[in-house]
C-alpha cells in the first residue's frame, strides 16, 4: 500500500526526534496531562505537527534555531493553515524546555565558591577549616593522584618560600575561564610574568631545584 508523503515524513521524523522533542515527549505521553491523549509527530493536513491532542485541539511546537530561517514564510502558512482547521497552536523555543530532574554539567569552580558552604568565599584563605573543597571532584569520580597532588603541593610551595621569603607578584594573574578547568593563564607579558624579589639570580635556579624536591619527596 502507498503512504501519503506526509505519513512517511511523519515516520521519519518519529524515529529522528530531537533530545528537546524526546524530553517533552515523555511529559506528554501515556495521558501524564490531565488524562489528554498526545501524538507525536502527527500528520495533519499537508503538515506533520511536533505534538498534538485531538481532542483539545490542541498543537504543540518546539522551535529550534531553523524555524528562524522560515519564520516569514513556510511556519506562518502553516500556523495559519493549523488554526484555520480548528487547532490552537502553542510554540516554545528549544531552549526554554527544560524540566526537574534534568541532568546538569557541576562546574567545579562555582561549587567552591558556594557562600553557603565557604564563608567569604572569594578570600584567599591558606588556613581555611573546614575546606571541604571539590577540586579533586568526589564520589566514584575522585581524583585518584589527590594525595600526590597534595604532596608535591606541600614540597614545592614549601621549598620556594623557604628559598625566596619575600617573593611577591607585581602584577595580578590572569585566570581563565573555562566551564572545566580555570586555572592560571601563561601571559607572555613581560610585567605579568615578572617577580619581585630581593636576588633576582637565585629564582631561576631554585625553579629548576623545585622538580627534584619534588621527585624526592614523592619517592
Amino acid at each position: 500500500m502507498l503512504l501519503r508523503p506526509v505519513v512517511v515524513e511523519a515516520r521519519r521524523l518519529r524515529r529522528e526526534m530531537t533530545g528537546v522533542e524526546a524530553r517533552l515527549w515523555s511529559y506528554l505521553r501515556r495521558r501524564q496531562l490531565d488524562g489528554y491523549r498526545f501524538r507525536r509527530q502527527a500528520p495533519i493536513g499537508p503538515y506533520v505537527v511536533d505534538f498534538v491532542c485531538l481532542a483539545a485541539r490542541l498543537v504543540v511546537e518546539i522551535d529550534g534555531p531553523v524555524h528562524e530561517g522560515s519564520r516569514f514564510d513556510a511556519d506562518l502558512r502553516r500556523q495559519r493553515w493549523l488554526r484555520l482547521a480548528g487547532y490552537r497552536v502553542v510554540r516554545f523555543p528549544s531552549d526554554e524546555v527544560f524540566w526537574e530532574g534534568d541532568s546538569v554539567v557541576v562546574l567545579l569552580a562555582a561549587a567552591n565558591r558556594d557562600p553557603a558552604e565557604f564563608t567569604d568565599p572569594e578570600r584567599f584563605d591558606v588556613t581555611r577549616s573546614p575546606n571541604r573543597h571539590l577540586a579533586f571532584a568526589a564520589g566514584i569520580h575522585f581524583c585518584i593522584g589527590a594525595a600526590l597532588a597534595r604532596l608535591e603541593a606541600q614540597i614545592a610551595v614549601a621549598r620556594l618560600l623557604e628559598r625566596l621569603p619575600k617573593l611577591a607578584l607585581e602584577a595580578e594573574p590572569a585566570w581563565g575561564s573555562g566551564t572545566v578547568l580555570r586555572g592560571l593563564l601563561r601571559s607572555t607579558d613581560k610585567q605579568a610574568r615578572s617577580w619581585n624579589v630581593e636576588d633576582p639570580e637565585s629564582l631561576q635556579s631554585t625553579l629548576a631545584g623545585l622538580g627534584a624536591a619534588v621527585s624526592a619527596g614523592g619517592a
